[in-house]
């Protein structure tokens, strides 16, 4: 699929996706086969993304405009083990192409990559676009309730490899944390704890827009508020999607709470910047 404007809720503040890898990730046989996947259950039947984890050569002809901010791999998950080094390689090079190829005077493109499989980060740090943001899902620390869910790594490993990462990279990357779909924690504190053992530049709240568990396994729209207070209080970034007033019983002043209080990131349109072709090097 050629690079397409973000819409709809997913990351409000990303301008366009763009996914050179295609196939049914949201599928046991293919991918992780998340029981909560959106396309998984939007695509299904339709054949977009099925079959093998594929790159497409002909995306690889798309171009990265200056001052954008792309989402690589949006609806599927790039770093999982049946995508080759080959194909991770070549994306991450023609998005550093674009990256090195901005003129000095304009706002280089930046890049979203995010994985349930961050231990692949590690192997391309030298490849990957420095200012990227790298970017890992973390649902609940509960593993009891976690389980059957996804067959990608669970959830408390991938905090531990994107901690280390954080100490291997430094400050060449941005780091970002998916708190999506967001389940009932085992330990609200423990969860607390687990989450802020790295200082993520934005952490993002989600819930379950799929139905893929029941309300018992969610937790209240009071503790989102507790957890979004204890993270910008840390100095983190926070942005709760609105879907999470449905866990409220009066969902339209929940959320209105939350924007009051800067939480509820809201699109702007813009514009793709133009730039003539004699600009790039």
């Amino acid at each position: 699929m050629p690079i397409s404007p973000a819409r709809g809720e997913m990351y409000p503040w990303i301008f366009a996706t763009h996914n050179p890898i295609k196939g049914g990730c949201w599928n046991i046989q293919h991918g992780f086969g998340c029981k909560y996947c959106f396309i998984g259950i939007k695509e299904l039947g339709r054949g977009k993304y099925q079959g093998p984890l594929t790159l497409k050569e002909e995306e690889l002809q798309e171009k990265y405009k200056p001052g954008n901010f792309y989402f690589i791999g949006s609806a599927i998950d790039l770093w999982h083990p049946k995508v080759s080094d080959e194909d991770i390689g070549r994306i991450l090079s023609n998005c550093d192409l674009w990256r090195r190829q901005c003129p000095a005077s304009l706002e280089k493109p930046r890049f979203l990559f995010q994985t349930k499989n961050p231990v692949r980060f590690m192997k391309f740090l030298g490849e990957i676009p420095l200012g990227s943001t790298l970017a890992t899902t973390y649902e609940t620390n509960d593993m009891e309730l976690y389980e059957g869910m996804s067959r990608a790594p669970d959830p408390n490993s991938r905090l531990a490899k994107m901690l280390v990462l954080a100490e291997e990279a430094g400050d060449l990357f941005q780091f970002m944390l998916s708190i999506e779909p967001i389940m009932k924690p085992k330990d609200p504190q423990s969860f607390l704890r687990m989450i802020t053992s790295l200082r993520w530049d934005l952490v993002s709240i989600g819930a379950d827009s799929c139905e893929a568990f029941s309300m018992e396994k969610q937790p209240s729209a009071h503790y989102i508020t507790f957890l979004a207070q204890e993270l910008e209080s840390m100095g983190i970034t926070v942005i709760i999607k609105t879907n999470c007033g449905n866990l409220s019983t009066t969902p339209n002043e929940t959320v209105e709470f939350w924007d009051s209080m800067g939480w509820i990131y809201h699109r702007k349109v813009e514009k793709e910047k133009k730039i003539i072709q004699e600009s790039f090097l």
